[in-house]
């Protein structure tokens, strides 16, 4: 598992050894036996690429991280922006404007699950 063979099956000499399987690419993952690899929905990153279901392959992102999909590793929140949801909602962390503004008075940095308070 975490890898394919996309031949059609005509050619057995691309079918007669195990390194005539291709990996997935970043952010991927397939059962076994696989032709294709399936891409991790936006607002999660692979995990595992080496099981067929998404379930256990991607998981959400964390707290002040987003991805737009098919990604090994989320993308922080830009320093000033923060994502407080702790990964239980995809759809919180499925694009760049989930990431929301700091209020007056706070900040943050990259990949922030909270805003601080200027002292």
């Amino acid at each position: 598992a975490g890898k394919y063979i996309s031949d059609d099956g005509d050619t057995v000499a691309e079918h007669n050894q195990a390194s005539d399987c291709d990996s997935c690419e970043t952010g991927r993952y397939s059962g076994q036996g696989s032709e294709v690899c399936t891409a991790c929905a936006a607002g999660k990153h692979r995990v595992d690429a080496e099981t067929g279901a998404e379930s256990s392959a991607c998981s959400i992102c964390q707290s002040g991280k987003y991805s737009l999909g098919t990604v090994d590793a989320c993308t922080n929140c830009a320093a000033g922006k923060y994502i407080s949801d702790d990964g239980d909602t995809v759809a919180e962390h499925n694009q760049a404007s989930d990431c929301d503004s700091c209020e007056t008075g706070r900040y943050s940095g990259q990949g922030s699950e909270v805003c601080t308070a200027c002292a």
